[in-house]
């Protein structure tokens, strides 16, 4: 379940699994990249299944390319023993012996192979940019009638930079994509899409300043190059395309991408989370923006109602770019707020569950801690929550990490996740909105069943072996527990409700 502990750790405090957010890891909560950083929201994964998911994506793509070679292609063999040994790296549980064999992988294939097969990739890549260019104009047709012919004569010349077949000149006419626009509808896009781009790019440049302040953050030598691409891009005499393109390389770059399925009730469920945020700013006393966000919530419930999958894909990914920047940032600042409310809840609520069995010094000190947690959500700047909330994890005394920390963890704080789980799995069997509930109901009893015993247990291994059981996302029941969190977790949790 996004790894085992759901909150009260301060070696694995985090901000909530499923959504595409910024994730707070370790005692120093350093974040890590996941999806377009800043901009989008995240989850929380740890490094082993970082790695997973970035073999998962290159093994589906690997698969994609066997399906279009004939049975002489020089390279089909080759490709089929790497998609073998894809698999068995992702069979590995340790992330350092994960890491070695897909270090180690070229050297099993000749030079000519590891060209070709790198080549393939760049080419999907690109293509991939070009697509997501296409969707964002696209985007923009419902929106800017004005431009309307001025957006289809650029869509044609996507479409045709599509079917280029050499790859760079494919790359050479999609960087000089905008070189052709007129004057006007140049500065039509700069002023609807830039200044968003621009902060987005502004914003992340902050976001590896601050991760490279931990001297032993992982791919630091990647983070700092990423953070020289974004600056680059920054530059005003960048095109909208090349900064686009550089969000799109960084939000690949480092493997640690959460996995999103393809089906469509992984998408509905997606929309289904916005709205419900939605409802949560716009009830806000003192909201802003209330008709601006109203209006937006209906665009997500038409989507979610009339579009098809492929069009829901593309409006969540592209429907930040058509607001107003001011209505952009107070609703990435509110969700953000939102975000961090629900972690700090989140604590509060184990902290309260462990409370009534500890003693002494440990006690006062949990109370002093809710206290201040509960400080930390009732401010209304994000910046002043963020530092209070992490300013009391940073304060933890030394007995009470080393308690959190112990493993295996003390009875407390395994009955506390369990409890957490057995919620959980109760609210599924209760939501109607989950479909896939359904199909899963003889499974969610019988885990329900095993968590229940757990907790009434005194035996440790059985804790512990229920709980492991919520890491399993390799397995599509494992993938299911994990992508509908975050419907409970707004359910629990989203109103400030601790």
């Amino acid at each position: 379940m996004a790894g085992k502990k759901v909150g009260l750790s301060s070696t694995k405090l985090t901000f909530n699994a499923c959504e595409d957010r910024l994730l707070l890891k370790m005692n120093k909560l350093y974040f890590i990249l996941i999806a377009i950083v800043v901009v989008q929201a995240s989850q929380a994964i740890d490094l082993t299944e970082a790695l997973n998911v970035n073999l998962r994506g290159q093994l589906k793509a690997y698969e994609r390319f066997l399906s279009t070679l004939n049975n002489e292609h020089q390279h089909k063999d080759d490709l089929k023993k790497l998609i073998q040994l894809t698999e068995d790296v992702l069979k590995l549980n340790d992330f350092e012996e994960k890491e070695k064999a897909i270090t180690s992988m070229p050297t099993h294939f000749s030079q000519e192979f590891n060209e070709w097969i790198s080549k393939k990739l760049e080419e999907a890549q690109v293509d991939g940019d070009i697509e997501n260019a296409m969707a964002f104009y696209n985007s923009l047709l419902t929106e800017h009638n004005s431009y309307e012919d001025d957006i289809k004569k650029t869509l044609s010349i996507l479409e045709e930079i599509h079917r280029v077949a050499d790859l760079k000149d494919k790359v050479e006419r999609f960087i000089n994509l905008s070189k052709d626009f007129s004057e006007s509808f140049d500065k039509f896009l700069k002023e609807s899409a830039l200044p968003n781009v621009n902060t987005r790019l502004q914003k992340t440049i902050e976001f590896f300043a601050n991760v490279l302040k931990d001297e032993s953050v992982p791919f630091k030598t990647e983070i700092l190059e990423l953070k020289a691409k974004c600056e680059e891009a920054l530059s005003s005499d960048k095109s909208l395309e090349d900064k686009q393109k550089a969000l799109h390389e960084i939000s690949i770059a480092i493997p640690i991408k959460r996995h999103l399925q393809d089906d469509e009730e992984h998408t509905n469920s997606r929309l289904n989370h916005y709205i419900k945020r939605l409802d949560i700013i716009i009830k806000k006393p003192n909201s802003e923006y209330v008709n601006e966000l109203n209006e937006l919530r209906q665009r997500f419930e038409k989507s979610l109602t009339n579009d098809n999958h492929q069009q829901k894909q593309e409006f969540l990914e592209y429907y930040a770019h058509t607001l107003n920047g001011a209505v952009s940032d107070y609703l990435q600042n509110e969700l953000d707020k939102q975000y961090l409310n629900e972690d700090i809840c989140i604590e509060i609520w184990y902290m309260k569950e462990i409370l009534p069995y500890i003693k002494d010094g440990l006690a006062t000190e949990i109370s002093q801690i809710t206290a201040e947690y509960e400080i930390a959500l009732k401010k209304d700047d994000f910046d002043e929550k963020f530092n209070a909330f992490t300013g009391t994890v940073d304060n933890y005394s030394q007995k009470l990490t080393t308690y959190l920390d112990s493993e295996p963890q003390p009875l407390p704080v395994l009955n506390a996740h369990l409890k957490f789980f057995q919620y959980y799995i109760s609210h599924l069997l209760q939501d109607n909105q989950v479909l896939r509930a359904k199909a899963y109901e003889v499974k969610l009893r019988a885990l329900l069943n095993q968590v229940e015993q757990a907790i009434a247990s005194e035996n440790l291994e059985e804790k512990l072996q229920i709980i492991d059981a919520f890491d399993e996302v390799d397995t599509e029941f494992g993938q299911f527990l994990l992508d509908h969190m975050i419907d409970f977790e707004i359910y629990r949790f989203g109103f400030e409700n601790c």
